[in-house]
């Protein structure tokens, strides 16, 4: 596995372990504060982003 492919695998991993940290929080808000007082990049972002390195992981 080269170099490339070790980073774009580091990069998923902490990707998913913030979308899974995020998504209780989000649920929380969401029972809180309805749908639309939630912020929901705490869970968009990573989800991005993961999804982003796990198309960089695969081109390498």
């Amino acid at each position: 596995m080269n170099t490339h492919k070790k980073i774009w695998l580091a990069v998923a991993v902490f990707a998913a372990l913030a979308l899974l940290t995020g998504l209780p929080e989000v649920i929380r808000g969401i029972a809180a504060r309805g749908l639309w007082g939630v912020n929901y990049g705490r869970v968009g972002f990573p989800l991005l982003l993961l999804l982003w390195a796990g198309m960089k992981y695969r081109r390498w």
